[in-house]
């Protein structure tokens, strides 16, 4: 949407024209919240969904990975929800028509459906998700009804200047999002040319070299580790994995999460965690009824040692860790 598939981190998407890369996260699973219902509003021939808590929950879980209005604009993965909705509801101003639309979109991305051609040309074509209709339905309904919130970047899209990260918080997360940004693009395309199991032999032969050749870029340390590996080389060590069981913890009890930065011998250390989305599952959800038989046996036959299968949506799979020197 790998020793650990990078839509896992990122998760974090959707049917919209947007599409490409993980657009992907979005559009799997139901979307209907509470009882789902729908009401005719007295004042207005449009549609009201009412209880929206699934559909932010998905929202969260699986398209802001990849649509996050938090994520630094050069860091995106793709265009964030705001403008996927900006340019959906200016080319179908009715509820009717956006809801129709989204919904084509995604079940059968293409090209000329794209309405955001640039970040095709871009990120590439999002492959089709195989969610249901009345899941992206009540998806678009949503992106229809609610205010979609907006990056701090919004405002000032069109004279962008990249503000440089300073403190270790900022020059970690930036390591750690543009590796996955790379990861992602690569991998997105090897979906979309030849589903998940094309996607395993991409990340058995090409995700540790585009993540070393970000440490080299970055003259840092990057890592992707866990206690689950798929590859053995992407093994958390004693102290990773008690950040990555403190990690686990914060997710349980719905605390914020944020980074850690420890200093330690040759720099700076950072941590962050790598969480699942629907995306993920493709390679790393439970055999059969989310890994189909062909991304099975790719799976078995390249990585005989493998534990990264079995997840469920929002779980900690890994953690980023980082270490790079001092910024003068």
């Amino acid at each position: 949407m790998n020793n650990f598939s990078i839509v896992g981190f990122f998760t974090r998407s959707l049917p919209f024209t947007i599409s490409f890369t993980l657009s992907l996260t979005l559009l799997l699973g139901s979307c209907n919240s509470g009882d789902g219902s729908i009401e005719e509003s007295e004042n207005s021939d449009r549609l009201i969904v009412k209880n929206y808590d699934r559909a932010i929950q998905l929202l969260n879980e699986k398209c802001f990975a990849c649509h996050s209005n938090k994520v630094p604009h050069d860091n995106l993965l793709a265009p964030p929800m705001i403008a996927v909705k900006k340019h959906y509801l200016k080319k179908y101003p009715t509820k009717e028509d956006f809801v129709k639309n989204f919904v084509s979109f995604v079940d059968h991305p293409s090209v000329e459906k794209a309405l955001m051609k640039k970040a095709v040309e871009k990120k590439g074509l999002m492959p089709a998700q195989g969610t249901k209709i009345e899941d992206l339905e009540a998806i678009a309904e949503y992106l229809f009804e609610a205010e979609i919130e907006k990056p701090e970047w919004w405002g000032n899209r069109h004279a962008m200047h990249k503000k440089e990260p300073k403190t270790p918080e900022e020059i970690g997360l930036n390591y750690a999002l543009s590796t996955k940004k790379a990861l992602g693009k690569q991998l997105m395309k090897s979906i979309a040319k030849g589903g998940p199991s094309y996607a395993v032999e991409f990340c058995n032969v090409q995700a540790l070299p585009i993540t070393d050749s970000m440490s080299n870029h970055f003259n840092a340390s990057i890592k992707r580790v866990s206690d689950r590996p798929r590859n053995p080389n992407n093994s958390a060590n004693s102290i990773e994995l008690e950040v990555i069981e403190k990690y686990k913890g914060l997710l349980a009890s719905k605390e914020e999460i944020q980074p850690v930065v420890k200093e330690e011998e040759g720099g700076t250390r950072f941590y962050y965690p790598i969480k699942t989305n629907g995306m993920c599952l493709k390679c790393h959800g439970n055999a059969f009824s989310n890994i189909n038989s062909k991304t099975l046996a790719k799976i078995d036959a390249l990585y005989p040692e493998d534990k990264a299968r079995g997840y469920g949506e929002n779980q900690i799979r890994g953690i980023w860790s980082i270490l790079f020197e001092e910024q003068k």
